[in-house]
């Protein structure tokens, strides 16, 4: 098993319950920042990492290794991030079949590369919090984790093609939303 986390998994299985706490520690920031990408209040993203957390352990003699934990684990979070937007906001779940328009060409990928990486990072937040769950999730995963393609799409449960398609969406609309906020456009190389 190629798994980091698998010998702990291990000592959990094998009656040592309180390993838990390690797997929780190694990715309690991740988890975090998935469900407050999806379900934008922090009391709501905690109440997601508890459930999640729960759940991942009282369901861990399921887990097969098939894929890593962690990828696991964000399933179990993205899935119950969806529930409870179901509940709380059901229009955020309706996909969005429009893009969002812009007024000139601009190329996102060489503008956010020139930002200075603590300034996206913070930027991309900000951002964040006005987008849909499944756009801000695709965000928070390609651009703040690093995650290339195909490991969204297996945290996330999409396609790799769907994952492509919400993250141009996402990137149009994150480009919509800061040039409209006075002093952002600074970031944004509109040629």
């Amino acid at each position: 098993m190629d798994d980091p986390d698998w010998p702990i998994i291990e000592r959990v299985l094998g009656g040592e319950t309180e390993a838990f706490s390690v797997l929780i520690r190694r990715h309690q920031q991740l988890v975090f920042a998935m469900a407050m990408s999806m379900v934008k209040q922090e009391a709501d993203a905690r109440d997601v990492v508890q459930q999640a957390y729960i759940n991942a352990f009282t369901g861990l003699r399921h887990f097969r290794g098939e894929a890593l934990f962690s990828t696991w684990l964000c399933r179990i979070v993205v899935n119950h991030s969806l529930k409870v937007i179901r509940c709380k906001r059901p229009e955020w779940l309706e996909e969005q079949s429009e893009f969002v328009e812009t007024e000139a060409p601009f190329t996102v990928n060489a503008s956010l590369a020139k930002l200075r990486r603590e300034d996206l990072r913070t930027l991309i937040r900000a951002v964040l919090e006005q987008m849909p769950p499944r756009e801000a999730v695709i965000l928070q995963l390609f651009y703040l984790e690093e995650q290339s393609i195909k490991e969204v799409a297996a945290n996330t449960g999409f396609t790799p093609n769907h994952v492509k398609v919400i993250l141009s969406r996402a990137r149009n609309r994150f480009y919509s939303i800061i040039s409209q906020k006075e002093g952002l456009t600074r970031f944004v190389d509109v040629q």
